[in-house]
């Protein structure tokens, strides 16, 4: 996000300043904010952890906001294509912009196979490389974050939905061995 966006509006953003910005959100969400519309972390599929470094809009559905086994690639695809469309536009509204944007969308389309041809970043290329890859993984996406949202519909809280849950550690007991955390047991 910070590389996207220095390159489309030239400013600097400290990729750190995320993390504050999403501690922000979640006391704002604890305070009652009548606002629509929170960033919040993406969650991992099995436990619904918050996924450090990887966020999420609060209206998104639950299916967009839970990572999978295919799902950051799948992500990665999609934004590699729509900033390939993005590109496309601005090449003919703000050649400087767009100068600054190709360097972006190169450095993403370099992982996917049949997007770059060496000689600079053809977007239309791009896209359909992206596409006909992410086509392919949804498949298997799709079905896995559907499943994984209906078990979190059926077991977690809104709260836990939105901002994700934690892990605890079982304490020992009389009976119990050494303490296990609840993804070992």
């Amino acid at each position: 996000m910070a590389d996207y966006i220095e390159a489309r509006f030239g400013e600097h953003v400290e990729p750190r300043a995320f993390a504050g910005l999403r501690r922000d959100e979640r006391r704002a969400w604890g305070k009652g904010s009548a606002r629509p519309t929170y960033i919040v972390p993406a969650l991992e599929g099995r436990f619904y952890q918050p996924i450090r470094g990887l966020l999420a809009l609060s209206d998104w559905p639950l299916e967009r906001r839970l990572i999978g086994p295919w799902s950051e690639r799948a992500d990665h695809l999609a934004a590699t294509a729509q900033l390939a469309r993005q590109l496309a536009w601005l090449n003919d509204r703000d050649p400087d912009g767009a100068k600054r944007l190709a360097s972006v969308v190169a450095g993403m389309a370099r992982s996917i196979p049949g997007a770059m041809d060496g000689t600079g970043v053809d977007t239309a290329r791009v896209e359909n490389a992206a596409e006909a890859e992410r086509t392919a993984l949804l498949t298997r996406d799709d079905p896995w974050r559907r499943e994984a949202a209906a078990r979190a519909r059926d077991q977690l809280t809104d709260e836990q939905q939105l901002w994700g849950t934690t892990v605890g550690v079982v304490g020992e007991g009389p009976q119990e061995g050494r303490g296990r955390s609840a993804s070992s047991s």
